[in-house]
C-alpha cells in the first residue's frame, strides 16, 4: 500500500491511528493521532519515546505484533499537556505488511483514550439491552396476539379454535395426567328466552357467570372453552370416571343455585350437560368425533327435561339439539 493510500485509509478511521514500523518509528498518522501526540506530523516520532510510562514493554509488544496476524493490545501512558499528567490509552497493533526485518514491517496502530473506550463499551451494552428489550416486547406482543386469537372476548375462556388446540395438546401428554378422559358439553337452558325477555346485555352477563362457575369448578390443568352461542366445552382427565362425573354434576348444581341480581328482579338459569368418558391412553379418534358423542349425550339431557347430566353410551350419536 502506498503512502497516499495509507493517508486515505487513516483519515477514514474514527479513532487516532498511525502507521509505524516494527521499531516503533511513526511514518503516517491521521489528524486525531496528531492532536493526541502533539505533533504536526513533520518531525519523526517513535512510540517508545512518547509512551515511556507504558504498563507493558513496547519493544516486546511491537515484536509480537510483527509476528502475529491478529490485533495485539497494550496500554499506553501518554503525556497530556491539558491536564499536566499522563493519560491512559488503549492501543492495538495489527500487522499490515510482514517482513523478516522488524524495521521493514508495517503496522497499523489504533489508539483510543480509555474513557472513550469505556464509554463505547457502555453504549454497546446499552444497545444490546435495547435489542433484548425489543425482542422481549416483540415476543410479548406475539404471545398477546396468540392469546387473543384463541380467547373468547366475552367470557375470557378459550374459543373453539383454542379449545381444540389445547385438547389436542392435552391428549398428547403422558398418562401421568390421568388415564381417563372426559369431554363435557353444556349449554344454557332456554337461553333464547333470557335474551328475549331481558335483552342481550343480561344474556352476556349470564354467559360470563356460567364461564366463571365452570372455571372455579375445575383444575388449572383442565381445559375450558366456549364453542359458540351458549355452548361451553370442558376437557378433563383423571384416574377414574367417578371424579369426572362428580365435576360435571357439581358444575350443573352450582349454576342451578346461582342467580343474576337485577334492579327489578333476579334472573335464574340452568344448564344441560352431556359427558363422554373414554380411555385417554388409547387411540381416542378424531376430536370432532369425541365432541359429537358428547353432543349426543347433551341432546339426551335436553330430552330428559334439561338441568341434568347425561352420560354418553355406546348408542349415543350426534343429534339435533332441542330448543
Amino acid at each position: 500500500m502506498t503512502k497516499p493510500a495509507y493517508r486515505t485509509f487513516l483519515r477514514a478511521l474514527r479513532e487516532a491511528a498511525l502507521i509505524c514500523d516494527g521499531t516503533g518509528t511513526v511514518h503516517e498518522l491521521n489528524d486525531r493521532a496528531k492532536r493526541l501526540l502533539g505533533t504536526d506530523g513533520t518531525e519523526e516520532r517513535n512510540l517508545r519515546g512518547l509512551a515511556e510510562g507504558a504498563r507493558a514493554d513496547l519493544s516486546e509488544w511491537l515484536a509480537i505484533a510483527c509476528a502475529t496476524s491478529g490485533p495485539v493490545p497494550v496500554q499506553l501512558r501518554i503525556g497530556d499537556p491539558a491536564v499536566g499528567e499522563d493519560s491512559v490509552y488503549h492501543a492495538e497493533a495489527s500487522l499490515l505488511e510482514p517482513s523478516p526485518d522488524r524495521a521493514d514491517c508495517t503496522l497499523l496502530v489504533r489508539i483510543e483514550h480509555s474513557d472513550a473506550r469505556h464509554a463505547r463499551f457502555l453504549e454497546l451494552n446499552r444497545r444490546i439491552d435495547d435489542l433484548h428489550q425489543r425482542l422481549h416486547d416483540s415476543r410479548s406482543a406475539e404471545r398477546r396476539f396468540r392469546q387473543e386469537a384463541t380467547t373468547d372476548f366475552l367470557t375470557r375462556v378459550l374459543n373453539r379454535r383454542g379449545f381444540l388446540g389445547a385438547m389436542k395438546d392435552n391428549l398428547a401428554e403422558p398418562a401421568g395426567r390421568g388415564g381417563t378422559g372426559a369431554v363435557v358439553l353444556l349449554d344454557i337452558d332456554r337461553f333464547k328466552d333470557i335474551n328475549d325477555r331481558h335483552g342481550h346485555t343480561v344474556g352476556d352477563l349470564v354467559l360470563a357467570s356460567v364461564a366463571r362457575v365452570i372455571c372455579e369448578s375445575v383444575r388449572k390443568i383442565d381445559v375450558v372453552g366456549r364453542m359458540g352461542g351458549d355452548e361451553f366445552s370442558i376437557f378433563l382427565r383423571g384416574d377414574s370416571e367417578e371424579p369426572l362425573l362428580s365435576t360435571a354434576e357439581r358444575i350443573r348444581s352450582t349454576i342451578q343455585t346461582a342467580r343474576l341480581g337485577l334492579d327489578f328482579e333476579d334472573v335464574f338459569y340452568t344448564v344441560s350437560v352431556g359427558i363422554h368418558l373414554f380411555d385417554a391412553t388409547a387411540e381416542s379418534g378424531p376430536l370432532d368425533e369425541l365432541l359429537a358423542i358428547a353432543d349426543g349425550a347433551l341432546y339426551e339431557a335436553k330430552r330428559a327435561g334439561r338441568n341434568t347430566v347425561c352420560r354418553a353410551t355406546d348408542d349415543t350419536r350426534q343429534n339435533t339439539p332441542a330448543t
